[in-house]
C-alpha cells in the first residue's frame, strides 16, 4: 500500500513541476493563454485526482491495519487458556457469535456436513471502526483458527436401493472466523 501513495504521490510532483514548466512557457511567449488556461486546469485536475487517491489509499490502509490488530486480538484470545468459561453464558455466546453454519465444503469441493463455522461478532467490538459499507462479505470471513473436535455418533445414511448403511462419525471440523 505505501508504494501505491508513493507512486501518487510523485505523480502529483511531476503534475506540480510541469505547471511550473507551463507558466515559464506562457511567461516566455511560447505558449497563447487559452492553451495556458486549459493546461493549467488539466494539470489541477490531475492533482486533486491524486490527492483523493492518496487520501483513500491512506484510509484502506488504517482499516486493513486495524483488522489485522483485530483478528490478532482474536486469534490471542481464543487459542489461550486463560479465562475459560466452565458453562454456558447464553449472553456471552450471544455477544460473541454472530452467525453458525453448519456445513462446509472440503478443499477438493465435496460437501461435508460434519463440520461447523462459527463466524465472530465483531459489531460489539468498541475498538472496530471499520466502515460497515466496505464489509468483506461472509464468502470472505478471516479464518481465525481451525480444529476436529473429537465427537462420537451414529448417522444412518440411505443408500440407493433404499437401504441404510450407518457410519460412525469421530470427528467434527470447526472453523472460528471473524466477520471483518
Amino acid at each position: 500500500m505505501n508504494s501505491v501513495i508513493e507512486d501518487l504521490k510523485a505523480k502529483k510532483d511531476n503534475c506540480k513541476k510541469q505547471m511550473d514548466k507551463l507558466v515559464e512557457k506562457n511567461l516566455n511567449g511560447i505558449i497563447d493563454d487559452e492553451t495556458y488556461t486549459k493546461k493549467r486546469q488539466e494539470f489541477e485536475d490531475e492533482i486533486k485526482s491524486c490527492d483523493k487517491k492518496i487520501e483513500k489509499a491512506i484510509s484502506t490502509s488504517k482499516s486493513e491495519e486495524k483488522v489485522k490488530e483485530r483478528v490478532q486480538t482474536m486469534r490471542k484470545n481464543i487459542n489461550s487458556n486463560n479465562d475459560l468459561i466452565n458453562e454456558f453464558e447464553d449472553n456471552s455466546f450471544k455477544c460473541m457469535i454472530k452467525e453458525i453454519i453448519v456445513g462446509d465444503y472440503n478443499k477438493d469441493g465435496s460437501v461435508n456436513p460434519f463440520a461447523l463455522k462459527f463466524i465472530l461478532n465483531s459489531d460489539n467490538i468498541g475498538t472496530n471502526t471499520i466502515d460497515k459499507e466496505n464489509r468483506i462479505s461472509y464468502m470472505d470471513e478471516t479464518l481465525i483458527t481451525e480444529l476436529d473436535a473429537k465427537v462420537f455418533f451414529e448417522v444412518f445414511n440411505i443408500l440407493e436401493n433404499g437401504y441404510r448403511r450407518k457410519e460412525i462419525i469421530d470427528k467434527i471440523h470447526i472453523k472460528v472466523c471473524s466477520d471483518i
